[in-house]
């Protein structure tokens, strides 16, 4: 089992986060789920996310998004 935690930027803080999330990219989708997903600061947020598949499951690649606006 893998825990992720980052926090996503806007690009500066003339930028205001209005949303976050992630998508699987590639591998076994099923075993990724993602655990919080709220704002770090005012421009960024925080994704928190969790491979819940085994070593034999292999690897799994997710984008992780924040959704931005300009102040």
């Amino acid at each position: 089992m893998m825990v992720l935690r980052e926090s996503v930027g806007c690009g500066g803080s003339q930028a205001y986060a209005l949303a976050g999330g992630m998508r699987t990219i590639r591998g076994r989708p099923a075993m990724v789920e993602m655990q919080e997903s709220f704002p770090d600061t005012a421009s960024s947020w925080r994704i928190a996310a969790i491979n819940r598949g085994d070593k034999r499951a292999g690897d799994v690649t997710v984008r992780l998004y924040a959704v931005c606006i300009k102040k």
